[in-house]
């Protein structure tokens, strides 16, 4: 009672399966014994298994060949069952797999307390602790490697292709005089998440913040996808009470509904598509003088961004009315490709004005355009596994599809959730 787990180079069981040692006691050799008793033409047909990794999907007799040779140099009864079955019944692997099975069950009859667990609670939490859980149990699994391999080389070629598509949005807005053509970038810290948590990553942040955590100050959070960013923008939001986000996608909304407005002020007839041709205004004057029809600042006791140019209205007011209506989704890409600058210009200084009165604004993206955020707390999550990032990915579309599978379901033992993943990554291959 209280003893510490031992390696299982030096226990009888893996350490993971329960708390406290994994050094059998008298009772629990008995127990063993009492497996090896079970009769040869019923050990395999009763054994189901009780853990994940105990399942055939997810064996692996590697990680037990030592437990298992341990147990059969030690009992007579366990090596003579295992030459009665094998290879006449099963394989050497199968019997071991059979065998833990029996072992497990017989341990938690006894009384010993299971941990390490994947629960449905872990499941339906969909954050990072279900993706970590999800990893930790495939992370073995060769086709699940396989899958995440290819998320991971998606991810890189998805970003070098966002990251091509900014610089050349930076180019134009250096082009047009709207950006400086090399901003003064402060020091980047880099923070490596391999083996961190969301709230260690977001702990080092706020840590490395100091006394500007309560006065404000501007946080830039950059890094490859599937780095965690978003989440833990979300965890050092929960912990400082004075931070806020910040995103681009409303000012670029604004600045279409300006644009479209525009279009129809000057007549302009949309296809048959319902799009206008947008070449009328989306010249270097127009936009600026849309840019300069938004006032972010102090309005209606909140920071929120006006817009002006005749409708006198705050971006939070429409945010999901007037900003999301069907004409502002079908222009809003050839806005966005015109206007990188300009909003990059206009969230460097709406960020500055918050950090000012007091907010520590967290601003994630890519480095390309949070380098004209002018700021000393620049930080940069990494991945020194990049098979990491994919191994993310790839658990975050196995767990939407399997919460969607047991959601139905009030419970759910941890073998039957993870068939509901094995399902699931097979769905996910499927659809390549």
């Amino acid at each position: 009672m209280g003893q510490a787990a031992t390696s299982e180079a030096e226990g009888d069981w893996p350490s993971s399966w329960f708390d406290g040692s994994n050094v059998a006691n008298e009772e629990q050799l008995a127990l063993f014994e009492q497996v090896a008793s079970i009769p040869a033409d019923t050990f395999l047909a009763a054994a189901r298994a009780p853990r994940a990794e105990l399942m055939p999907e997810l064996w692996e007799f590697s990680h037990f060949r030592a437990l298992s040779a341990r147990h059969a140099q030690r009992s007579a009864a366990i090596a003579a069952l295992s030459y009665r079955l094998i290879p006449r019944a099963c394989s050497e692997s199968e019997f071991w797999r059979v065998y833990w099975a029996h072992v497990h069950t017989a341990l938690v009859a006894s009384g010993l307390e299971r941990s390490g667990a994947f629960t449905r609670e872990v499941l339906m939490a969909q954050d990072d602790t279900t993706t970590n859980a999800i990893i930790g149990t495939f992370s073995r699994h060769q086709p699940f490697v396989d899958f995440a391999t290819r998320e991971m080389h998606a991810i890189i070629e998805r970003d070098a292709e966002d990251d091509d598509k900014l610089k050349a949005g930076i180019r134009l807005a250096v082009d047009k005089g709207v950006l400086a053509a090399n901003p003064p970038v402060e020091d980047v810290k880099k923070i490596d998440v391999l083996g961190k948590s969301a709230v260690e990553v977001a702990g080092i942040i706020v840590d490395a913040l100091g006394d500007c955590a309560a006065s404000g100050c501007v946080v830039v959070l950059q890094g490859l996808s599937g780095t965690g960013k978003g989440t833990t923008v979300d965890r050092v939001k929960a912990a400082l009470p004075n931070a806020v986000t910040w995103s681009n996608g409303n000012v670029f909304r604004a600045l279409t509904l300006l644009a479209t407005k525009r279009c129809a002020t000057l007549g302009l007839q949309p296809n048959d598509e319902g799009k206008y041709d947008m070449s009328a205004v989306l010249s270097p004057a127009l936009l600026a003088e849309f840019i300069g029809a938004l006032d972010f600042g102090w309005h209606n006791e909140a920071w929120d961004i006006r817009i002006g140019a005749g409708l006198d209205v705050c971006v939070s007011q429409v945010a999901n009315t007037l900003l999301k209506e069907a004409v502002i989704g079908k222009h809003l890409p050839a806005v966005a490709e015109q206007t990188q600058g300009e909003v990059v210009a206009f969230a460097s200084a709406a960020a500055a004005k918050m950090g000012g009165g007091g907010k520590v604004v967290l601003m994630e993206g890519r480095a390309p355009t949070l380098e004209y955020v002018r700021t000393p707390h620049r930080f940069e999550l990494t991945m020194s596994d990049p098979v990491i990032i994919g191994m993310r990915r790839a658990a975050q579309r196995m767990m939407a599809l399997a919460v969607n599978m047991l959601r139905p379901l009030p419970d759910s033992e941890e073998t039957v959730i993870v068939a509901a993943l094995l399902k699931a990554m097979q769905q996910c291959e499927n659809s390549r």
